[in-house]
């Protein structure tokens, strides 16, 4: 996106930008000064009481301390901007003209619900994505629209048992479009963490960032989600939060990261009432690292464990493991998961499993030899993914693409496919896993 040579712009299209005069400034120095910016420059030239300010930004404070801090962050986005036209008069503040905020993201498409500026995650955020955002019910599916508008008649009464609903079925995330999804999380946002459901609440927020691959929003949120859990002492939901924060570390390519947060997992005093969720993250970690047959003897010592999980579980397992198999050549094998886990998996609120099915899948043809077949599969897997999220799926399945191409000889074609999979995953990753960047040394040699 290039930057307008004239007047006062403010991006919030998955990221936080200001430029002034053609010019780009530095991040705000905390979110609370850039959401001081966006409030001022929504109600922009009309005056903004500094009351108003103080309860918009710091709901539940008093009067005295609502003030403080409207003064302080203030005096912070002077200093931050000395040059805008951030004018006071006695009580109140406002902008000068010319201000526009800009929900574009850098490829031109129009950002919605927690794409707008993520990681500003406030009571006042939530309002203001839902003014910025269409918000309209996008569902065309009978049963979406009537889960969305169940839940959204009770938030308009009773937020805390809309968001048990919203918490208590996690198929939610992935039936619902991420518009309406992004509202529902709004209108039950806690007003503390120490309200019912407060860790799994941000983990669903967590959730939406990682299918959008905004890892770093993603690990942001995880990150507030076990804090949360730590505070209640919610042992499940620190592992669950924890072992999602070292998958993001792993994807980003910073595997020291993802080390500790694996440690973190494995010597919980609780660690032994969840072996399943403890050896998928093993295993996910020497995957990652380029260790696939301590990936693959990890999994399949979890295969009894698998037996008394819930169903979501079971699925989450197998798929893992007919990767595994397939990556391993052990394509007798993963034929034989894949089809248990036809079994086991629904619908749309499956479709992250169906994807991992899909690069088994395409991975065992190719390995037969039926390298058309394998890349169909990959392809159509796809094209279900355009437009629904799951970002780091495209990514496995591009990947694979790619590898399968190399195997037939299109050399050329190969590299290019690689080329465009590995910009899209270093836009938002540190580097390369050592697994990615070991099938990238295949590709290229």
């Amino acid at each position: 996106m290039e930057a307008d040579s004239s007047g006062a712009l403010i991006y919030v299209g998955e990221q936080f930008r200001v430029v002034l005069g053609g010019s780009e400034r530095p991040a705000p120095p905390n979110r609370l000064v850039g959401m001081l910016l966006l409030l001022l420059s929504e109600a922009a030239p009309g005056w903004v009481s500094r009351r108003a300010l103080g309860d918009s930004l710091y709901p539940g404070a008093d009067a005295s301390k609502q003030a403080a801090a409207v003064r302080q962050a203030f005096s912070r986005l002077r200093r931050w901007l000395p040059d805008a036209d951030v004018q006071t008069r006695t009580g109140a503040l406002r902008l000068g003209e010319g201000w526009t905020i800009d929900t574009t993201t850098d490829r031109g498409e129009r950002a919605e619900g927690l794409r707008i500026a993520p990681g500003f995650e406030h009571p006042w955020m939530d309002e203001f994505r839902q003014r910025q955002g269409s918000y309209m019910i996008t569902s065309r599916d009978t049963k979406e629209r009537l889960l969305f508008e169940a839940i959204a008649s009770v938030a308009q009464e009773d937020p805390e048992t809309a968001r048990n609903l919203l918490c208590s079925a996690a198929e939610i995330i992935t039936i619902l479009p991420e518009t309406e999804l992004s509202w529902l999380l709004g209108v039950t946002r806690p007003k503390s963490r120490l309200d019912p459901r407060a860790s799994e609440h941000e983990g669903i927020v967590a959730t939406v960032h990682l299918a959008a691959g905004k890892l770093r929003s993603a690990v942001q949120s995880y990150l507030r989600a076990y804090r949360i859990a730590l505070q209640g002492r919610n042992f499940a939901a620190m592992a669950s939060a924890s072992s999602l924060v070292m998958f993001c570390y792993l994807e980003l390519g910073e595997m020291e990261s993802a080390a500790k947060w694996l440690t973190t997992l494995t010597t919980s005093d609780r660690a032994q009432t969840m072996h399943l969720l403890v050896l998928n993250a093993k295993s996910a970690f020497f995957w990652n690292n380029n260790q696939l047959t301590e990936a693959l003897s990890t999994m399949r010592s979890a295969r009894g464990f698998s037996r008394t999980a819930s169903r979501a579980e079971r699925a989450h397992y197998l798929s893992n493991l007919a990767v595994l198999e397939a990556e391993a050549g052990d394509w007798h094998a993963s034929l034989d998961t894949i089809q248990e886990a036809r079994t086991v998996l629904l619908g749309r609120q499956d479709r992250y499993f169906w994807s991992n099915l899909a690069v088994a899948e395409a991975e065992v043809l190719s390995l037969r030899g039926e390298f058309d077949r394998g890349l169909s599969v990959a392809e159509a897997a796809v094209r279900d993914w355009s437009g629904h999220g799951g970002v780091v799926s495209q990514w496995y399945l591009r990947e694979a693409q790619a590898e399968i191409v190399h195997r037939q000889g299109a050399m050329q074609r190969a590299r290019a496919l690689w080329a465009s999979v590995e910009a899209d995953r270093l836009r938002e990753c540190t580097g390369l896993t050592p697994r990615v960047a070991a099938r990238k040394g295949r590709i290229f040699s």
